[in-house]
């Protein structure tokens, strides 16, 4: 039997799919724990559920079924995602055996990306595709 999902507790990423046409994508690098929870804990707010994507994916259908030819002059959103690699996982103190449970790809995939990078902000919305990167530090 499958497991119920509350949805309210998964980025929205990844059960519905942000769909959207433009996208901009921040790198941080976490240099220490206290700024990178910090951070987090700012951030955590803004984060898009999956039921409030699922939610607004549908309600783009629904207009385009009745017959609107541009539901996006209707309706609009925003979406925020946040993806931390395993070296930022580490930076914020995770403990060791919750590191440990992490599969050896993701464990070693962030590292041969060689990006520079121990921490992924990606923020979709509106807006021409760009990126940046920032350092916080404690």
């Amino acid at each position: 039997m499958p497991i119920p999902l509350n949805l309210t507790n998964i980025q929205g990423n990844c059960p519905g799919a942000f769909n959207k046409d433009f996208q901009s994508n921040n790198f941080l690098k976490f240099t220490g724990a206290a700024a990178g929870r910090d951070w987090s804990k700012e951030i955590a707010p803004q984060l898009s559920s999956g039921a409030e994507v699922i939610q607004f994916n549908n309600e783009f259908r629904d207009l385009k079924k009745q017959g609107v030819k541009k539901p996006e002059a209707l309706i609009s959103a925003i979406w925020v995602n946040v993806a931390i690699s395993f070296a930022g996982l580490k930076t914020l103190n995770v403990k060791p055996t919750d590191l440990a449970a992490f599969p050896a790809t993701f464990q070693n995939d962030m590292a041969n990306a060689n990006i520079g990078a121990a921490s992924i902000f990606l923020r979709l919305r509106s807006a021409p595709c760009r990126g940046s990167a920032t350092a916080l530090s404690d």
